[in-house]
């Protein structure tokens, strides 16, 4: 995935592609190659725009993200959390699912880390201005922080929470608390030992978490609380 610099251009099987002849075209504008071949010129879809942006932290794969929402059931106008902000991509994510009327709270503890997903997020809305009318919803917000320290941060309860962090152990117990009663914290990981589901490691230790397993670049875990602040996983 490139940004459009009339100075560039590409190779490819197809022939040269030009970059000073695709500005100020639209997207579903059609453009022809140095050998004659017919293109369709398209901004990346989101799935697209994360898996090629920019990383500096590793990213869970796009469909892992589209399941953590399902789990988390979000809807416009919900609050949530996300614990690891990374390089932005679930950040994106949940941003589209809670619309202009919600928010999405973000934490990372590493300011690279954060000012990678900032870029990338005001990258993806200056893609998104090319295809669409309406703006994209100014609903983030970035905060250099460890969750775990840094509760007092949050003022509004949540409809939910996705974790994505080395210690998710620390960050459930942190996180419990700011959910509403019934709503869903997902947590992914990535460094499994048990592919039943059962164990799940991070940062080299063991953790044991009842939960659900999804796909295979990581799993997501969907946990609820109970009134004391225990966890348990709803069968």
């Amino acid at each position: 995935m490139w940004i459009l610099d009339e100075r560039r251009k590409v190779n490819s099987n197809h022939g040269m592609i030009l970059f000073e002849d695709i500005i100020g075209k639209n997207p579903g504008d059609t453009y022809i190659t140095s050998t004659g071949t017919e293109m369709i010129i398209r901004r990346p879809s989101l799935d697209e725009f994360t898996l090629y942006m920019k990383k500096i932290a590793a990213i869970p794969h796009p469909k892992n993200n589209n399941t953590a929402l399902c789990l988390m059931d979000v809807s416009p106008g919900d609050w949530v959390l996300e614990c690891g902000t990374g390089s932005g991509a679930m950040t994106l994510f949940l941003s589209r699912a809670v619309g202009v009327i919600g928010r999405v709270i973000s934490f990372d503890s590493k300011e690279d880390h954060l000012n990678r997903a900032k870029c990338n997020y005001r990258l993806w809305i200056d893609s998104w201005k090319l295809s669409h009318e309406t703006d994209w919803p100014d609903n983030v917000t970035f905060h250099h922080a460890d969750v775990i320290n840094a509760t007092d941060r949050v003022r509004h309860l949540l409809d939910g929470a996705f974790l994505d962090m080395l210690t998710p152990n620390l960050g459930l117990r942190a996180v419990l608390p700011l959910i509403k009663p019934g709503k869903v914290i997902t947590c992914h990981i990535v460094k499994v030992f048990n592919r039943r589901g059962r164990e799940c490691g991070a940062d080299n230790r063991r953790h044991s978490f009842p939960g659900q397993t999804c796909h295979h670049t990581g799993f997501t875990y969907r946990v609820f609380g109970e009134a004391e602040g225990l966890l348990r996983h709803k069968t």
